[in-house]
Parts: structure tokens; sequence; C-alpha cells
């Protein structure tokens, strides 16, 4: 820099007037040296990106380094000795992670996360009991819980519609417990935990054993099995107010249970169920046979299509309901909760009989004998009853 600058700023020019003496005397200089002086700050700003970086990368790759080889403690092996760990509903991958250390499966719990943390499938572990090993490589022990074959806990579901027999073969089945042992227990009807409201001279336990999926223990039993579902099948009712609510259609709790069962075994349709209740509660009023052939076909253990005119014709089935005024002595299925809210809420009408109308399963609801006789031609006609 020139004298004649290091004077303006010692008189106290203002910085103004420095940058334009600075100006001038740059623009004395060769083209050149002008052009290096520009690029100085570009290539500072440059090298400061380049170090930072640098500097950035170096972080990251030494973090990655150090969880590499940080001390997480973990078995290596495959396992040695047998051992079943129970996974609760709502169980969060750490408390099923103090499980397996508990039972001795993994050695850390933060060797079962870290693997959970890698594998997506590792939020899909389903409640039941396992079978495991202890002293399992962590990665293991995720991979045996993920898969099929370790699941001790047995899923069955019951569906809708299904009788007792049909009920305890299908827990027979799914459970390797004799079905004799299903049988026994339903003799055992003391230690059933039967609602006080269902009578005690009841032939068979149907539609008390309620439908809906269970999990079912390793150590279960058939009796603690139907215990269960007795249990969720008072718990239903409860919350449905069939004690309180059975008496404003005129029948004991008991008998809405045979009405609902009636609706479930008939009615497909759900906007149907409550036009079924009222039919059927008219006809009672009315004192006429319900002429369900459903029940009839009940009595016999055979299904609706294989009934015979003798079957249809025969006293002394008590379920025969062509000829047995009323209602059957015991609903004849399980049923879901619309079915007894339909019976419990029948739909206003004067309707006495439902001829199926489609081959879908829907009813055509007629309140005359003529109109029933028209239907059912209709029904016969195309094949759909």
């Amino acid at each position: 820099m020139s004298q004649d600058s290091d004077r303006h700023r010692e008189s106290g020019v203002d910085g103004l007037g420095a940058l334009i003496a600075d100006d001038i005397e740059d623009q004395s200089r060769p083209r050149s040296e002008r052009r290096r002086r520009r690029r100085r700050p570009l290539i500072t700003l440059v090298a400061f990106i380049i170090v930072a970086a640098i500097v950035v990368f170096a972080v990251f790759f030494a973090r990655d380094i150090i969880n590499q080889f940080r001390d997480v403690p973990d078995y290596t092996g495959s396992g040695k000795e047998a051992v079943q760990v129970t996974v609760d509903p709502g169980d969060s991958l750490s408390d099923i992670a103090q499980k397996l250390v508990d039972a001795d499966v993994v050695k850390s719990a933060r060797a079962f996360t870290d693997a959970a943390e890698g594998n997506d499938a590792a939020k899909s572990i389903q409640p039941g009991t396992y079978q495991l090993k202890t002293q399992m490589k962590a990665t293991l022990a995720l991979d045996t819980l993920l898969g099929n074959g370790s699941k001790l806990t047995q899923t069955v579901t019951i569906i809708e519609g299904q009788t007792v027999a049909q009920t305890i073969a299908k827990l027979s089945e799914a459970t390797g417990i004799p079905l004799a042992d299903f049988e026994a227990a339903l003799a055992d009807r003391a230690n059933l935990g039967i609602p006080a409201w269902v009578p005690a001279d009841v032939p068979v336990l149907e539609g008390l054993i309620s439908p809906g999926t269970y999990e079912f223990q390793p150590d279960d039993t058939a009796l603690t099995i139907l215990q269960s579902m007795v249990a969720h099948f008072t718990q239903r009712t409860a919350d449905l107010g069939i004690e309180q609510k059975a008496a404003a259609v005129g029948l004991s709790p008991y008998d809405v249970l045979k009405v609902a069962s009636l609706i479930e075994t008939e009615i497909k349709i759900p906007d149907e169920r409550s036009m079924a209740a009222r039919v059927i509660y008219n006809r009672l009023a009315a004192g006429e046979a319900l002429g369900i052939d459903a029940s009839t076909a009940y009595g016999v253990g055979k299904k609706g299509n294989e009934l015979t005119t003798a079957d249809l014709q025969d006293p002394n089935n008590p379920y025969n309901l062509r000829i047995v005024p009323g209602l059957p002595p015991t609903p004849i299925s399980g049923f879901g909760d619309a079915a007894v809210e339909a019976a419990l809420n029948p739909a206003e009408g004067t309707w006495k009989w439902y001829v199926v109308n489609s081959a879908d399963g829907t009813h055509t609801f007629v309140s005359t004998y003529e109109e029933f006789l028209a239907a059912r031609q209709v029904c016969q006609q195309n094949g759909w009853c």
C-alpha cells in the first residue's frame, strides 16, 4: 500500500474516501495482480467448505466405528436349554428384551433392541408364549420370535352359527386336547361359570360358548378353555344389557338367546335381522308354530337341505318348529352381538313370514298367507329354496 493511502488514514479521511483511494491505487496495478487479489476471498471460502465437510465426515465416520466396536454383551451361540417366554399384549420391544434377559435367552437387553432396530418386522411380534433357548445370540432370538414354529400359544377363531359340537371339535383339533376332555368339561357345569339367569336344567349349553378369537396357553386344559369362553359370553351379554332389556320384548334372557340363535342361523343380510325378529314375535303372539326349519335340522343333526318329509313331520323332535309351538328348548347355535341386538330391538311391522327371493340370500317379508304362497312359488321356481 502506498504512503499516500497511509497518510489518508492517519489524517482522518473517512472510510469511503479511503476505499476510493485504495481503488484508484488498485487500478494502477497490473491486471494480473488485480485478479489474484480478487480471487483470494473465494479461495478462502472454498477451502473453508472443504475443511468443514471433512470434519463432518470424520465425526460421522468415527461414530459408526465407535458403534461398531462398542461393547454390547451378547451371546454367540444358537442356544442351550429350552425355555418359554410370554409376550403380553401391549409389550414394547424394550419389555420383550427385558423378559428375554430375565429368562437368560439373551445376554443383554441392548443386544436385542439393537437387533430389532435393524429389522422392521420386529414391530410385528405377536402376543403369545414362545419356545426359545437359553443363551442365544440376540439376532437368532429375534428370528425365533418372528418365525411361525416357535409360538406355543394357540389362536382359535369360533365363528357365529357354529354349534357346541362343532366348537369343541375345532378346539380339540387346534389344541391337541382330546375331544373327550371337552365333553367332560361341558358336563362339569358347576365349574364353568354359567350366569345365574341361565336355567340349571337346560339339556345342552348351546349358545353359551361364545364365538370370537381366543388365545390359549400351552398349560390350558379343556376346562380352563371353556371357562374363558363362557366368561366371554357372560361379559358380552352383560354389555348388551340382556337381563335388563329382555322383559321389554316379553321374554326371559335365556329365551332371547334362542331368538338370537334362530336369527343368526336363518338370516345373512344385516338389515333383515330385526325384521326376522319381528316375524318371530308376531307368530309367538298369535300362538302359531314358527316353522323355522333350521331348528328342525338342529334337532336331528342334519343340514337344512338334508331334511326329509319324515323329519318335518316328526312330533318327537322338540326342535321341530313346524309342529311344536313356541321357541326351541335351547338356542340352536352360537350367535354374534348383532343377532342379540336384533332380538332385543325388533323392527315394527306385521310380517309373519320371510321367504328367500334371490341367490344371495335376501328375503321377502310378507304379512298374509297368500303372499307367503306366492313368494314361496317364486323361490321354488328359481331354485332358491
